[in-house]
């Protein structure tokens, strides 16, 4: 899985030095190369639009080829390779939002939607950003870019990541995170993840 520009990772723990005197931990720096792109957004081509996507630093861009061994006896992505995607594609935005602190496994799949088949042979490309966000449990947001001559996402859903300390209970998540607040990108998402996120 190709995993595209996101929120940068966080920088391990400094033990001090001319450039942090205090040892405090500090954020790594975007790259130089990403200049003033990553901070305002950076224009990537979406798949059957004329237009570029923006994308925030808190979102991370996946994409995948949709190979024989992904598909049904139709040709087309079969429902489990769909989980296993997006699974990975909601692993690696919650992990690249976190950070180097992340140790995250799933706890839940709150939902998970496809809207119409993709053919074997399609690149597929899925945005991951956290929505929700309490001390050890965090909720990513996927949206599947429109296909090549369709309308509207592919698929969409959203899944719950909780993170877990070295004895396997439950952790509080670094400070300093936000979550996406609302947007027209989001919008459906959060409605729904609003209705969904009490439910047992």
């Amino acid at each position: 899985m190709e995993i595209g520009f996101g929120r940068p990772e966080r920088a391990e723990g400094s033990r001090g030095g001319a450039d942090n005197p205090t040892g405090q931990r500090t954020r790594q720096a975007a790259p130089t190369w990403l200049g003033e792109h990553l901070a305002i957004g950076w224009d990537f081509p979406m798949m059957g639009s004329e237009n570029g996507y923006d994308i925030d630093v808190m979102t991370t861009l996946s994409h995948r080829l949709i190979l024989p061994g992904d598909a049904n006896h139709y040709g087309t992505l079969y429902a489990g390779s769909l989980l296993r995607i997006a699974l990975e594609s909601a692993y690696a935005a919650a992990y690249r939002y976190v950070g180097r602190e992340a140790n995250i496994v799933l706890r839940r799949v709150l939902n998970l939607e496809c809207y119409y088949p993709v053919p074997t042979g399609n690149v597929v490309e899925i945005l991951g950003t956290p929505l929700h966000l309490t001390r050890a449990y965090m909720v990513i947001g996927l949206i599947g870019s429109p296909l090549e001559d369709r309308d509207g996402p592919w698929m969409d859903g959203l899944m719950g990541f909780a993170q877990v300390g070295a004895d396997g209970k439950p952790a509080p998540f670094p400070d300093g995170l936000e979550v996406c607040s609302k947007g027209q990108r989001w919008d459906a998402l959060l409605d729904r993840l609003e209705k969904l996120i009490h439910l047992r």
